[in-house]
């Protein structure tokens, strides 16, 4: 098993990712010792109060730029394994007729099918954790301001976050595997055209004016209206992505009993 997740790891070019992100952990946190953050004085209704100095506005645009990063990096972070990943370890195994190799070697039955889930499995444990560490250091050097709120937020939603590509996971993984790359991610190619279809029509024909007014400021104070509502979400979002993943692996294990060896064209 160690070696098959080697091999993802690999193919993935582990290495290269793993160095960019320390490279990237050890910026972020420069800028942040560097870039003190702000505090936002408002006067009520969204205004900024007179009392408001230059060093506290310069304070919070640095925090406006971080926040942005860290929010845009950890977007990048939760897709790109599951726009890119389950494609190319796949199409890679099926090239170098991984399966066939497996028959011949001292390996455990499934173990090619397990190694796919756990790969992805502890690459999003990864990222919930480097997410978390990103949240602490922007918190460590903020200043009491919205921003800093909706990090905090989102610090405190990460968990329910990373349980979508999970959740996403657990359905595609037993296509692609099942059926091939090609069959897999015309599948899923379709599905994404069907969203973007859906939402295109709302667009035109849906009621937009829901959507009136809508801002951060909006958005946080309808968390905290809804507090048992986000902590139920919270705690059961994770352990129904974690359900439905074991219950994927073992689907996908019972649709391969017999199709270890397979590749297809």
């Amino acid at each position: 098993m160690g070696g098959l997740l080697y091999k993802n790891y690999v193919v993935v070019r582990g290495k290269l990712l793993v160095f960019g992100l320390l490279g990237l952990t050890i910026l972020f946190l420069l800028l942040r010792l560097l870039l003190p953050g702000g505090d936002l004085v408002l006067a009520g209704e969204g205004y900024l109060a007179d009392s408001m100095t230059d060093d506290a506005m310069i304070g919070f645009i640095c925090d406006t730029g971080l926040a942005c990063l860290l929010v845009g990096i950890e977007m990048v972070l939760i897709v790109v394994p599951l726009s890119a990943w389950t494609g190319s370890l796949l199409r890679a195994d099926e090239k170098n007729q991984t399966r066939r190799m497996i028959k011949v070697l001292p390996f455990q039955k499934h173990a090619y099918v397990g190694s796919v889930y756990l790969f992805f499995g502890i690459t999003y444990y990864v990222i919930l954790s480097l997410m978390l560490f990103w949240t602490i250091i922007f918190n460590a050097n903020a200043g009491e301001n919205i921003l800093q709120e909706a990090v905090s937020m989102n610090g405190q939603m990460l968990c329910l976050f990373v349980a979508v590509p999970v959740i996403i996971l657990a359905v595609e993984l037993p296509i692609i595997i099942t059926l091939g790359t090609k069959k897999g991610i015309m599948i899923k190619r379709l599905f994404l055209l069907a969203l973007v279809l859906g939402a295109f029509a709302y667009l035109l024909f849906g009621d937009l004016s829901v959507w009136t007014g809508f801002d951060l400021y909006v958005l946080i104070n309808w968390i905290e209206t809804h507090q048992s509502l986000v902590v139920g979400l919270e705690v059961g979002m994770p352990v129904l992505a974690l359900i439905l993943y074991w219950l994927s692996y073992r689907l996908t294990c019972r649709l391969n009993e017999n199709r270890e060896v397979d590749f297809y064209d």
